[in-house]
């Protein structure tokens, strides 16, 4: 009679495990999902305006994370020299990060810079993580 208890209880056990496993990794596949439809990762547009395949991102955000930034956006914001700075940089080397600074937020949202900055240089906004923001032609 034990030797049945016992087989039960590790049955039990066993699907518990599976269980407790199967859940976390579907949380985890939905949690991934949704972080990324909010940061705009299904929503990345190229120049031509279809949507950017996953690998090409994947890809560009890789070598955006090798990238330092080449310039910094501060109190003036988005001025025409920088505009003008911000294409040659682009055009030399097709994927740049830049930093805003706080001063340039001024109330306004980040990502609104971005993409501010992304029309005024006709690029892409491939990521922008904390303050760093990262463009791609």
């Amino acid at each position: 009679m034990a030797n049945g208890f016992w087989k039960q209880i590790t049955l039990l056990f066993i699907s518990y495990i599976f269980f407790v496993i199967t859940y976390n990794n579907v949380y985890i596949i939905i949690m991934r999902i949704f972080h990324n439809w909010q940061d705009g990762f299904y929503n990345c547009q190229c120049e031509e305006g279809r949507a950017m395949e996953k690998e090409k991102l994947y890809r560009l955000k890789a070598e955006a994370n090798q990238l330092s930034p080449i310039l910094n956006i501060g109190k003036n914001g988005v001025t025409d020299t920088l505009v003008e700075e911000l294409n040659k940089q682009i055009k030399a080397n097709r994927l740049v990060k830049v930093r805003i600074l706080k001063s340039a937020e001024e109330g306004k949202d980040l990502k609104n810079i971005a993409e501010e900055i992304a029309a005024a240089t006709r690029s892409t906004v491939i990521e922008v993580r904390g303050r760093t923001v990262v463009l791609y032609r």
